[in-house]
């Protein structure tokens, strides 16, 4: 009898031992992991992000698999062995109905107590180690579903020396397209100049996306596109670098797992430009070009003496308009129209401050080119327009005209722009002269080339230098600014 009371209490201590339901998460707890076929397996471990101190608040926004087992440790060199929170019950299931304040025990090992996800896809994950609650809310079927949900910031030996809190912001531009654009170095004896993505900025445990493997873009010139895989999200040193100094555009997108995310450098340009030249080919008095830098803010200037003058340019039905920009500063990624008194303009990048480029669809319709000579895909509902003149021969009728591709695409050249024009706004219109003839006509209202481009008051009389107010030209009412 004595042996059998003995096993009893032996049992009932060992039980005790195991729950522990009562206890509270130690105030020395730094880091929190989930952990789980759920997401990358029992052996690998992804650290969540803090989100508060007091509360102690731990978020992460991850794809979890379906039927998949989970659960958050405190230590991850301890493994399966550590302490860990799991839900009260076994088996504790959810899906895309959520999971609300559901309280959790503070465990040592030995049992098998795990959340379980019915539903695959994305998920908002809360964690809070004071008030011992997780609270899970479903997102959408897929990782993609989290675009625009996460930060992602670019790491790395130029971007903060590895400094996670000094990592910078990927701009999200939407169908699941992260974007950065910047100055690279490349790796050379000295110095790696690796780098990698993160949406975790307290831990390199976190949600990373990186090469499958030690890997170059071995590319010197990107002139054709170059996409790789970006499938891990473990921190074992995979990093990427560039093998040739230069500015790239690089998107992070994100795919229906994070298995099939991609990462895809374009744009290539070796360096700002410091020269531009305002014409197609040279005509005076006046010269006329496009100009753009994806890269940098810049700043256009002409010698002493000399005059420029830059642009906005819109399209309303078959009238064009050119409203006078102030100052010679054009904003990263934006596109004017130039005038000046002489091609040879100047050009200087801008590195302090952020210029804000002009509204595309209101106050401009001109976009940028890319960093490198590329065909610019045609986009439904636009017509693309490119500056040209209509008789090279004399240098007459520089405008824009309509791209001659039968695909409706542009061949564009980096820092120029072209004009887009939504085509219900366009019509049937193939070009929209600025001059007829070299003049200094300016902030003229365009309509049309076929028509007679003489410009005549209200009287009728012909001008030659119309001082701001209405006139007539090519039997249409304009107006000069």
């Amino acid at each position: 009898m004595k042996k059998i009371l003995s096993m009893i209490l032996l049992l009932c201590v060992a039980f005790s031992v195991e729950v522990r339901g009562d206890e509270k998460v130690p105030q020395d707890v730094t880091a929190v992991y989930l952990v789980g076929d759920a997401c990358l397996g029992w052996g690998t471990y992804v650290a969540l992000n803090k989100v508060s101190d007091s509360p102690r608040v731990y978020d992460l926004k991850m794809y979890l698999k379906e039927n998949g087992y989970f659960r958050f440790h405190t230590d991850k060199n301890q493994k399966n062995n550590g302490t860990s929170l799991k839900p009260q019950t076994s088996e504790k299931k959810f899906g895309t109905e959520g999971l609300t304040s559901d309280n959790y025990f503070w465990h040592g090992s030995g049992d098998e107590n795990n959340w379980v996800v019915k539903t695959a896809g994305a998920y908002h994950l809360v964690l809070d180690l004071d008030a011992m609650t997780l609270t899970a809310t479903y997102i959408g079927p897929d990782f993609t579903s989290l675009g625009g949900k996460l930060d992602i910031y670019i790491i790395g030996q130029e971007f903060g020396e590895w400094n996670l809190s000094k990592g910078t912001k990927l701009d999200y531009v939407g169908d699941g397209t992260y974007r950065y654009k910047g100055h690279f170095y490349a790796q050379d004896e000295t110095f790696n100049n690796e780098f990698r993505f993160t949406a975790n900025r307290t831990n390199y445990d976190g949600l990373n996306f990186q090469p499958g493997a030690s890997s170059n873009w071995k590319t010197t010139t990107l002139v054709a596109d170059t996409e790789q895989t970006a499938p891990y999200y473990e921190n074992r040193n995979r990093n990427w670098y560039f093998t040739a100094n230069g500015y790239y555009t690089i998107d992070l997108k994100l795919g229906a797992t994070p298995g099939d995310t991609k990462i895809i450098a374009y744009d290539y340009m070796a360096s700002l430009p410091t020269k531009a030249t305002a014409s197609i080919d040279g005509a005076g008095p006046d010269y006329y070009a496009t100009f753009s830098n994806i890269y940098s803010d810049m700043e256009l200037s002409v010698a002493g003496g000399q005059t420029i003058q830059l642009y906005d340019v819109t399209v309303a039905g078959s009238t064009l308009t050119l409203t006078k920009r102030e100052g010679g500063k054009v904003a990263q990624g934006e596109g004017v129209l130039v005038k000046a008194s002489t091609p040879d303009i100047t050009v200087t990048a801008i590195s302090e401050g952020r210029l804000v480029p002009a509204k595309f669809g209101t106050t401009t319709h001109l976009v940028a080119t890319p960093g490198n000579a590329k065909t610019v895909a045609a986009e439904g509902g636009y017509k693309y327009y490119r500056l040209a003149y209509n008789k090279k021969s004399d240098k007459s009728g520089i405008g824009f005209y309509l791209t001659n591709a039968n695909d409706g695409s542009l061949s564009a050249q980096p820092n120029k722009a072209y004009l887009k024009v939504p085509a219900a706004s366009a019509g049937s219109t193939k070009s929209f002269v600025i001059n007829p003839k070299p003049s200094h006509v300016e902030g003229i209202e365009i309509s049309e080339q076929d028509a007679d481009r003489t410009i005549y008051d209200l009287s009728g009389r012909r001008v030659e230098n119309p001082a701001p107010g209405f006139y007539i030209q090519g039997n249409q009412k304009v107006i000069v600014k």
